[in-house]
């Protein structure tokens, strides 16, 4: 067993060296590629974001984000992060947002709804000049292509985050065919492979 030393501040003792089974090293190295990844494909992107984010609350408008299932994990995390901007602010489509929905399914069932994001987005505060974030890992059903979709014709910005391996290797669900990435004024690709898994392990199937 490792333990923190008395003072706190002594390094903790080096443990064996890891091996293609230590799969607590190779979450690590997965995750530090990624992160590679997106500061070499995505930092462009991701500057145009922040320039975005700053314009829309300098010129008065608020930051909305919305995501559906266990991308609205990332929307909240937005919102009610400590030190996050009072301006950001969550919006809701009942029955998609947060992990009390019962069953767990119907989330994502409602992702597939038609006019559901419509509906939401008429009745919420959302107006000419905010800027929407819409947070989808598969960026393939109806519910966040919808809402990316009527945002703009409203007039807001929308800055989609998906991931563009689902574009690439699955079918839209949308019946337009097309993606979020196709209705939105930016995307940031997270990067995410397709099963939103980063590990394999030759024991289970």
């Amino acid at each position: 067993m490792i333990r923190p030393s008395g003072t706190g501040t002594d390094p903790l003792p080096a443990g064996p060296a890891p091996d293609a089974g230590d799969h607590a090293e190779r979450y690590l190295l997965a995750a530090e590629s990624l992160l590679r990844r997106l500061r070499e494909r995505e930092l462009h992107a991701i500057r145009h974001a922040g320039v975005a984010l700053a314009d829309t609350v300098a010129a008065g408008g608020r930051i909305l984000a919305w995501g559906a299932g266990h991308s609205s994990l990332p929307a909240q995390d937005l919102v009610y992060r400590a030190g996050g901007l009072a301006v950001v602010n969550l919006l809701n489509v009942p029955g998609t947002t947060g992990v009390d929905v019962m069953p767990a399914h119907l989330g994502s069932a409602l992702e597939r709804v038609t006019g559901l994001a419509t509906a939401a987005l008429d009745a919420s505060p959302a107006r000419a000049g905010d800027l929407l974030i819409v947070i989808s890992l598969s960026g393939r059903n109806v519910l966040p292509i919808e809402m990316a979709r009527h945002a703009r014709s409203l007039g807001l910005t929308v800055v989609g985050v998906t991931s563009g391996a689902y574009a690439e290797r699955t079918a839209s669900r949308d019946p337009s065919g097309a993606f979020l990435r196709d209705h939105c004024d930016l995307v940031l690709d997270s990067g995410i492979g397709v099963g939103d898994t980063e590990l394999s392990d030759p024991r289970i199937p």
